[in-house]
């Protein structure tokens, strides 16, 4: 046991929705144990454990191995894990990667770490299945400031547009961040958002005219894509 608390540790939550009784979540909760068990029972380091709607599995790696392949190698053994479920599992299943960790006192701040990707995931409306603390690590640490920090955020940075989406019933803020999101890219971008490509350049005209911007600066667009996000962050 104190060789295991040494190492490094990455946790990983399986959460079951919309079972239909209380005995079919524990057979799947039941099924999902072998199956991880069967599929890493070459590895490391691991340990189970579930406790209602949700089973969680902990990784163990060596503290050489960086925290950057040590997150990846996760996400791939999670990713080939959910393939392999397929169909299998007749419910909905919500999988969450934390950070990489280490110590006896950071158990509780890795289960939570995938608790919070989860969430943040459903506040997004995002239909992956699987969700990676470490993708939207900006959003995780806007979420710790103080509600009056992000307001300033907002109107430092966007604020003409909130103002314009409220009185247009416009959609500027979200076309802006998938144009920043897709690397700036017009295309990408009215493919993304399902839009004419004149459409989407029209809009962004009223952004850089609102913004006094030309998307020229890394730094300012930096700044303006935490705006968004402050934004959204106060808006779930």
């Amino acid at each position: 046991m104190t060789l295991i608390m040494l190492k490094k540790r990455v946790c990983i939550s399986f959460v079951l929705e919309n079972c239909e009784n209380d005995k079919h979540r524990n057979k799947i909760i039941s099924s999902l144990q072998q199956t991880i068990s069967n599929n890493f029972h070459d590895y490391q380091g691991l340990f189970l454990c579930a406790n209602n709607n949700i089973l969680s599995v902990f990784l163990f790696y060596k503290v050489e191995q960086s925290n950057i392949a040590v997150v990846n190698i996760t996400y791939n053994i999670v990713s080939d894990l959910y393939t392999k479920l397929g169909d299998s599992i007749s419910c909905t299943l919500n999988i969450g990667i934390s950070r990489c960790h280490c110590g006896l006192n950071s158990i509780r701040t890795t289960f939570k770490d995938t608790l919070n990707a989860i969430n943040l995931n459903k506040h997004q409306n995002n239909r992956q299945a699987i969700s990676c603390y470490t993708d939207k690590q900006e959003y995780h640490l806007l979420s710790t400031l103080p509600e009056a920090y992000l307001e300033k955020l907002c109107e430092d940075t966007i604020s003409p547009l909130i103002e314009f989406d409220k009185n247009n019933n416009g959609n500027l803020i979200t076309t802006l961040k998938i144009y920043y999101l897709n690397k700036f890219n017009s295309t990408d971008t009215a493919k993304k958002l399902f839009l004419h490509r004149n459409t989407l350049i029209h809009r962004l005209d009223k952004v850089k005219e609102l913004l006094h911007n030309d998307f020229t600066d890394s730094d300012k667009m930096f700044s303006i894509y935490l705006g968004i996000c402050a934004y959204e962050i106060l808006n779930t």
